[in-house]
């Protein structure tokens, strides 16, 4: 009879071992699966068109060369970083307008004009 009772006890502490070892597992398993990084969302700036519109702009006031030299320089200069700033506070993954078809939001406005905020007034008429 004792041993009866020694056996049904081991059968018991297994079972209990084995059902916390599993669900040991799944607490793992399911920390792991919902508690990763969301996936960044892809938007869609146009670069080129910015870029394009600032040139034709400069172009149009007939500066000396080193004075437009130096406008293109700070004008490439804020752009990176109002790209870099806008990626990093919005928490999304920037492509060129020309490097997808469709599917994606466009933020060329929103850029453009945190663009024009941190220019000069004078290099604010692209």
């Amino acid at each position: 009879m004792l041993t009866i009772l020694q056996r049904n006890k081991a059968k018991t502490l297994d079972f209990i071992t084995q059902l916390l070892i599993g669900m040991l597992g799944a607490a793992i398993l399911f920390i792991f699966f919902h508690l990763e990084v969301p996936a960044k969302p892809i938007v869609t700036v146009d670069v080129s068109g910015m870029i394009n519109r600032f040139i034709k702009s400069e172009t149009a006031v007939k500066l000396p060369p080193e004075k437009m030299q130096k406008q293109v320089q700070a004008f490439g200069n804020t752009l990176e970083n109002t790209l870099h700033t806008f990626a990093r506070q919005k928490q999304v993954i920037l492509l060129p307008k020309e490097a997808v078809i469709a599917g994606t939001k466009d933020v060329s406005l929103e850029i453009e004009s945190r663009l024009k905020a941190k220019l000069p007034p004078a290099n604010r008429n692209f």
